[in-house]
């Protein structure tokens, strides 16, 4: 398996932005949620990891991007096997970054890590996509449209199939667990970003015991999925 066994799991839905909130969640090996964090400090996020040693990080955002255009070629190998699902993903070259991202926050975020003993080759660090997660476990093979981008009404019937699916999967205290029916603005991007992270650490734990796709390698990153089925 491409993920070792770990005591602990921490999935991160990081912002791209500097300044804007990541969501940050730690499972241990049960699928217990045994904390949660939304910050827009890397301090913060940096703290948390280490304060579960011997942990599996799984980030949602490029961490290496070694191509001046189109699509990184962990990205392009994922989509050989994802695009018949109808699942695409963003490109990420060094010249999107350049224009839009200047002050990206994976570039620093991952030096950071590295120098924590989290990399690629140690098998404790890993890019995740939880678009593909969810397909392939949540949503029979189906692309869940639960993004701003969807029509708002299916987007909250979305949001809740998701709450629905992995809170059958995972234990989240009750004081956690909300109506996505009830939320509007930043408090519905604040639970798709919570449920984002939930999905990202649950890849981890899920490809730690079953079948996975890890695409990519050490030096360009490695994208880790279930593997899809059908």
């Amino acid at each position: 398996m491409p993920v070792a066994s770990a005591p602990w799991y921490i999935g991160i839905d990081l912002a791209w932005k500097k300044g804007n909130p990541s969501a940050v969640a730690v499972l241990d090996a049960n699928a217990r949620l045994v904390e949660y964090r939304y910050t827009g400090s890397l301090d913060t996020i940096m703290e948390l990891v280490s304060r579960f040693p011997q942990s599996a990080v799984g980030i949602d955002a490029p961490l290496v991007v070694p191509n001046a255009t189109g699509h990184r070629p962990n990205e392009a190998e994922f989509l050989k096997t994802f695009s018949r699902y109808g699942l695409g993903l963003h490109a990420a070259n060094t010249q999107l970054f350049e224009k839009r991202f200047p002050c990206y926050t994976g570039f620093d975020l991952y030096e950071r890590l590295r120098k924590e003993g989290f990399d690629f080759g140690e098998g404790n660090l890993f890019e995740v996509y939880p678009h593909a997660t969810i397909l392939a476990l949540f949503n029979g093979g189906r692309v869940l449209r639960y993004k701003a981008s969807a029509p708002k009404a299916e987007r909250l019937i979305a949001l809740k199939r998701l709450q629905t699916a992995l809170f059958e999967v995972i234990t989240v205290p009750n004081e956690m667990k909300t109506a996505s029916e009830t939320l509007r603005g930043k408090a519905l991007k604040a639970e798709e970003d919570f449920l984002d992270s939930l999905v990202c650490a649950y890849t981890l734990l899920h490809c730690s015991k079953h079948g996975c796709r890890c695409f990519g390698s050490d030096s360009i990153g490695k994208l880790l999925t279930p593997e899809p089925h059908g």
